[in-house]
């Protein structure tokens, strides 16, 4: 089970980037198939809450937000400082104390995110989303996720950041497009 912009929902990926979304305390379903040669990452994903919020836009993938004005700079500014530790490979004191061990045990995913977040323009605030405690996927629970774009090495990045009732970051997602 997972949480979409705070509504239950579960979600099923195949391997050639066919997809299934269905909410469930609503009738919605989204079922995406796809011909791909290979696996498609997160595109059978994308494409599904792309078609959910055009039934329902609350429920749009940060990809299809405006940018917007920033309502908390500081937030904003520490996320920004996470970003820069993040590019040098060290955890960060905006960091939650369970990503943070997380984050220090996973020495290729620190590689990763360094490689695909390093040298980027300023963050674009692109939208909020009140979680109020809700888990995705196991993480700790999540009371606000923030969405923000920007642009590294000619690629535009879609980054939702969790922040737990601490004002910590407790989880970094992220994708190009």
């Amino acid at each position: 089970m997972v949480d979409v912009t705070g509504d239950r929902a579960v979600e099923h990926s195949g391997a050639s980037g066919n997809f299934m979304l269905r909410f469930l305390d609503e009738p919605l379903t989204v079922i995406v198939l796809t011909n791909l040669d290979n696996p498609s990452g997160r595109h059978g994903m994308l494409l599904a809450r792309s078609i959910a919020g055009i039934v329902r836009p609350a429920l749009r993938p940060p990809h299809d937000l405006a940018a917007s004005t920033d309502p908390s700079r500081a937030l904003t500014a520490t996320v920004t400082a996470l970003l820069s530790d993040v590019a040098a490979r060290r955890a960060s004191a905006a960091m939650s104390d369970t990503y943070r061990i997380w984050y220090e045990s996973a020495p290729g995913s620190r590689a990763w995110m360094a490689s695909q977040l390093s040298g980027g323009t300023p963050l674009q605030y692109m939208g909020r989303e009140t979680r109020s405690g809700a888990s995705v996927r196991g993480q700790e629970p999540i009371e606000q996720l923030i969405h923000y774009a920007m642009d590294v090495k000619a690629e535009r990045v879609y980054l939702s950041i969790g922040i737990n009732s601490a004002s910590k970051v407790c989880s970094v997602d992220f994708y190009l497009r």
